[in-house]
């Protein structure tokens, strides 16, 4: 559903072996319903809350979170002021873990390891979340992030009710949670709106939209179509080996007529 141009979104996403030092949030399964995005815990066991575990950077610590949707793994940091107050976060923003700090903590060899940064600002009544890719780089929202954001927040915070509008930077998004026999979130769901094909609305580099539209890379014929949920994408259903899917994803995600860039989705049709 978006997030780290290159991995979050679908095309290759790696397995992470969390330390005994990061306490995760159990895993989520998602299902699509028209533009609904639900978010189930399949391990009730493992629905432990999420304890902030220490990370630094530069003369700053601060305490993160891992959780992980789909496989689709995130460190939530929390920023409030209220937050910053409590650890030595000082006057951190959202703006010092763009770029290098965010590739940093992200790297899986040498740092936390993740497809990208959740930045709680605002406050628990009007909660904000910015997402910082693994690159470094600004999307407009991560639809698993998302869900992990809610469940952190509603957890974490024992926020009341059943509902929850969280700012993006695509604009404000209404989720609703179910919890489970424990109290904690056991399902989301991301009212995401209504996919768009319209230039202007993913956007693209194009008069028309790009439905299935022929494109050469890489000495391959691609067919893609580009679509826009708050953030855009990039969809096709060529067959390809998982090598190629490796090799093409950075080329179409900065292809040139994905000005913003692009989440790259490598689809098959599964007979059921």
């Amino acid at each position: 559903m978006g997030g780290v141009r290159h991995g979050a979104s679908g095309d290759k996403v790696l397995p992470t072996q969390a330390s005994p030092a990061l306490r995760t949030a159990s895993p989520f399964v998602a299902k699509r319903r028209s533009a609904m995005v639900a978010a189930r815990d399949l391990s009730p066991r493992a629905s432990t809350l999420c304890e902030p575990t220490m990370t630094s950077s530069a003369d700053h610590s601060y305490p993160f979170s891992k959780y992980h949707g789909l496989g689709n793994d995130f460190i939530v940091i929390d920023l409030r002021a209220e937050a910053r107050a409590d650890h030595r976060t000082g006057s951190l923003s959202p703006a010092d873990f763009v770029g290098p700090t965010a590739v940093r903590l992200c790297d899986r060899h040498r740092g936390i390891g993740a497809d990208g940064l959740l930045l709680f600002t605002g406050s628990l009544s009007r909660p904000q979340m910015r997402v910082v890719n693994a690159d470094g780089s600004v999307p407009e929202m991560c639809g698993n992030g998302l869900r992990c954001f809610v469940k952190h927040v509603v957890d974490r915070f024992d926020v009341a009710g059943h509902q929850l509008t969280v700012i993006t930077d695509a604009g404000p998004l209404a989720c609703s949670f179910e919890r489970g026999a424990d109290g904690r979130v056991s399902q989301v769901s991301v009212a995401m709106g209504s996919p768009s094909y319209a230039p202007a609305d993913v956007p693209v580099a194009s008069a028309a939209p790009l439905i299935d539209h022929a494109l050469e890379v890489d000495g391959l014929t691609l067919h893609i179509t580009g679509v826009g949920t708050g953030n855009p994408h990039l969809v096709l259903f060529d067959e390809l080996t998982d090598a190629q899917r490796q090799r093409l994803g950075p080329v179409l995600s900065s292809h040139p007529l994905f000005p913003a860039h692009a989440n790259v989705e490598f689809c098959a049709l599964i007979d059921t």
